[in-house]
């Protein structure tokens, strides 16, 4: 049986069907999961697009051997439900960023996550996807299966296919599977939130936390014009047994500021605040100004936003303890602050990927930090390699790969 085709999209039910609709396609293809992150990136000139939004389920489960394999169309809302019956997590908290684009996008799924690489607030402490994809089956541009890992962290052969393909954005291959290290969920959970502090002390605060023996699992610093109730939030999440866990608040404290008023949030207030940040929620949809994501030092997040405000205007809020700076730019921002930006994260050290901007901006600019001339000859021998004849997302991270 053939993939089904629904208005210039091919929507295949199984792996095999996959493979044969690279095979046969005549043209490149545009791949994609439920859709709803297809404003990321460049804009893909395909003939045809190939969704993957039909290969849900889970593969198998193990929570004892604490592993998870899903179809590559399972939501992400799926996913989490189907770990948190047997009180078990993805431990780097993946986004949904759908909201980024538009309030009718797709669903987030598990493939979106693999292939953008995406990392929640967590990713902190507990470290990035690629630390926890463990397995991955895809199809390349010549229609052949693949697949690298295995279901344990100590028996995963053909490893560096899982890094290769995590964060690749369906430029090597069509993802149709995944398999994940899961953990369990936090017996209990806290948030302390100081209230009223600048970005240079609510940064200084942040480091001060994360440099005490009570180690927060997240940290991030919302300034007054985008929190809710309109004063600045810098807030840590905590996690322990309950018994455990008023004596970490309490012991954290003192290493921070005097003076300064801290609300406590528990429980479903407390998740509910950093999936807001995890999200991004101050920046969905229907904003449509330029989106920018920076990764910094977290000392030079506070003074590259204020270069970049002095510039470009926008707003900016800070995650991972400062080390990921949210930026919207203003909306007459020429090329989305392209060039401002670029400079300002030159001359402060990072990176900085245009997450929204109008698909014109998206074809001109450098949406992805730019490679040096060495990276770049290896990224395009990757691609050469696993899709010689350029059929899969071409030019989706960088012009001509």
């Amino acid at each position: 049986m053939s993939a089904t085709t629904m208005a210039d999209a091919l929507r295949p039910e199984t792996a095999d069907q996959v493979a044969e609709a690279i095979r046969d396609a005549a043209g490149p293809l545009a791949i994609e999961g439920g859709g709803g992150l297809s404003g990321l990136g460049r804009p893909v000139q395909a003939d045809q697009t190939l969704k993957l939004d039909r290969l849900t389920g889970v593969v198998e489960y193990s929570p004892t051997e604490l592993y998870v394999t899903f179809r590559a169309g399972e939501t992400l809302a799926d996913a989490r439900a189907a770990l948190a019956e047997k009180n078990q997590r993805l431990p780097f908290d993946p986004p949904d960023l759908t909201g980024l684009y538009s309030d009718a996008a797709g669903p987030a799924t598990v493939g979106g996550v693999v292939a953008a690489a995406l990392s929640g607030p967590a990713r902190l402490i507990a470290g990035a996807a690629r630390d926890y994809v463990i397995g991955v089956k895809f199809v390349d541009g010549t229609g052949q299966a693949m697949h690298g890992g295995g279901r344990v962290m100590k028996n995963v052969t053909g490893y560096d296919l899982c890094k290769l393909t995590t964060g690749a954005f369906g430029g090597l291959g069509a993802i149709t599977e995944a398999t994940f290290k899961v953990l369990p969920t936090a017996p209990a959970e806290k948030t302390l939130i100081l209230q009223d502090l600048e970005d240079s002390a609510g940064q200084t605060a942040l480091a001060a936390a994360l440099k005490s023996p009570f180690e927060p699992m997240a940290a991030a610093h919302i300034p007054a014009a985008l929190a809710d109730g309109g004063r600045a939030q810098t807030a840590f999440r905590l996690e322990a047994f309950p018994e455990g866990l008023t004596y970490r608040a309490d012991a954290i404290r003192a290493h921070l500021p005097e003076g300064v008023e801290i609300v406590e949030l528990e429980a479903e207030q407390s998740a509910a605040f950093w999936q807001a940040v995890r999200d991004v929620a101050p920046f969905q949809a229907p904003d449509d100004r330029p989106l920018w994501r920076i990764s910094t030092a977290p000392t030079a997040g506070p003074p590259l936003v204020d270069n970049l405000r002095r510039t470009l205007g926008g707003e900016a809020f800070y995650d991972w303890a400062g080390g990921l700076v949210w930026y919207r730019a203003s909306a007459d921002a020429a090329n989305a602050g392209a060039a401002e930006v670029r400079a300002a994260v030159a001359a402060a050290g990072g990176h900085a990927t245009l997450m929204r901007a109008p698909s014109a901006v998206r074809a001109a600019v450098d949406v992805f930090e730019p490679l040096s001339e060495p990276l770049l000859r290896v990224t395009k021998g990757l691609k050469t390699q696993f899709d010689p004849q350029g059929r899969l997302n071409p030019g989706r991270m960088y012009p001509g790969v």
